[in-house]
């Protein structure tokens, strides 16, 4: 995993447009505008948590790079879905590490369209961690 493209930052509160969604997702802020900005779109990656309660877990997960055109955003953001995660990081450190691109931003025309590409994305990552298409996360 040493050769992969990872950011580091602080879990900071967005909109909750993922929770709403169902895709609850991390928003890293913080330093993250130190590091060049990987292309936007999808990936599949891990996300090691590095401070509080769930210092030193893994998780594999889904990765949003980019503008969020469905939902008019307005600057480039990294927001992270944990697969299997559940419980409150905001204030934590978090490395995100992006292993798999997946595809290209897309703008939707409405958010019922985005929540059906977002449970695809969801399924085809599954099948690629299940098929050993990414690492194993550290233990």
């Amino acid at each position: 995993m040493s050769d992969s493209f990872y950011v580091i930052g602080e879990v900071v509160h967005g909109n909750a447009l993922g929770r709403e969604l169902m895709f609850p997702t991390i928003n890293l802020g913080g330093n993250v505008d130190q590091y060049a900005s990987p292309k936007a779109g999808i990936y599949l990656g891990i996300a090691e948590i590095m401070t509080g309660v769930f210092a030193d877990q893994s998780y594999y997960t889904l990765i949003s790079a980019g503008y969020r055109p469905t939902v008019n955003g307005d600057s480039y953001k990294i927001e992270a879905y944990l697969l299997d995660f559940s419980g409150d990081l905001y204030g934590e450190q978090v490395k995100v590490i992006f292993s798999t691109y997946l595809r290209e931003e897309i703008k939707f025309d409405n958010l019922d369209d985005l929540i059906v590409q977002m449970k695809l994305d969801e399924q085809n990552g599954r099948a690629m961690i299940v098929q050993g298409e990414i690492a194993a996360l550290p233990s």
